[in-house]
């Protein structure tokens, strides 16, 4: 029974039990995850210690020691078990369920603090990120069109730099791993920008989002750009996933997302606004194409956005192959749609 404990223990990691613990103290959990590897390092000077430290802990039965015992899941989609999103990287990407956001919705940080509660997300995914600052698209820059809205933003961001030096601390603080989302510009660029990204702490993840017309070339050398940081998604374009999800695999990505929202062309007037295409109406597409994906059997996890609107849809999704679900403009109408 010791070393069971022991091992509990020593394999623990701050999200691993993220959803047992207050709200306040889910805050806290980015600062353990920094402590953690030299947690580790003293562990055998522990040792001597520890029948003292288990009579304390049976003494104290309010401390937080829920990885002595089954934890109790609050979330509908998960069995309290952790969901690992890079089994094969060196430091893995774990989530306490399913549900993130997808890029673009809810902004690079806590912008959406008082609507969105970011600890009940598996994971936040940021707005996009370049290595150059880039401004908003012109306006009018969303419009409606049958069956959901065209939006066309122009990624505007303030580039990588100006992005860890605005946020970082108040990533560490959201109570949940961040993911930066990096639109794929040029190799030099990504490998540029993977470099800040590796160096903060509060980022757990990159996601590389490609373009549509991107090649199996430009592919290759995106993601060549972007290995060796913290763990890779690459979000494929929807229409084209199933082509190249192989190819990204097999040069490095550690989940792929499928995928990005297709590009919709609405007619306004005169103007003619053309932009990534949110609503109900992308599930049949997403789920066909995920489908697809996950029957090449590519042993990395896939993550399904694009239509979700419902609470069938993301279980649909899931039961197809999808380990995890990003969520997009269902969030600007249902906010709390991350507790369904």
């Amino acid at each position: 029974m010791t070393l069971s404990i022991i091992g509990s223990i020593y394999n623990w990691s701050p999200a691993t039990d993220a959803h047992c613990f207050p709200r306040a103290t889910q805050r806290l959990l980015p600062v353990a995850q920094r402590l953690l590897p030299a947690t580790r390092r003293l562990l055998p000077l522990t040792l001597p210690f520890l029948p003292l430290t288990l009579r304390f802990l049976t003494r104290h039965p309010t401390l937080p020691t829920s990885y002595l015992r089954p934890a109790t899941c609050h979330f509908p989609l998960s069995t309290c078990h952790m969901l690992e999103l890079a089994p094969h990287h060196k430091r893995g990407l774990a989530l306490t369920n399913p549900m993130m956001n997808a890029s673009g919705i809810l902004g690079f940080a806590g912008e959406q603090r008082g609507l969105i509660d970011f600890a009940a997300l598996g994971a936040f995914v940021t707005n996009a990120l370049t290595w150059t600052p880039r401004t908003s698209a012109r306006a009018p820059n969303i419009m409606e069109a049958p069956g959901g809205v065209a939006l066309h933003t122009g990624l505007p961001n303030p580039g990588v730099r100006a992005a860890v030096r605005r946020y970082a601390r108040e990533w560490a603080r959201l109570g949940c791993p961040v993911i930066a989302h990096l639109a794929a510009t040029s190799p030099s660029d990504v490998g540029r920008a993977v470099d800040i990204l590796e160096r903060t702490d509060s980022v757990t993840g990159i996601e590389l989002g490609l373009r549509e017309d991107v090649t199996a070339h430009e592919l290759t050398q995106l993601i060549q750009a972007a290995r060796g940081g913290p763990p890779l998604l690459v979000r494929l374009p929807l229409q084209r996933a199933t082509a190249l999800s192989e190819a990204a695999v097999h040069t490095g990505a550690d989940a792929l997302t499928i995928g990005a929202p297709t590009r919709h062309s609405v007619q306004m007037g005169e103007r003619t606004l053309t932009g990534r295409f949110y609503g109900p109406d992308v599930f049949p597409l997403m789920l066909a194409t995920l489908t697809a994906v996950a029957a090449q059997t590519l042993g990395v996890p896939l993550i399904g956005a694009g239509g979700l609107f419902s609470i069938d849809t993301v279980q649909t999704a899931l039961v197809a192959g999808a380990t995890a679900v990003q969520v997009d403009a269902v969030l600007w109408r249902e906010p709390q749609f991350i507790r369904l």
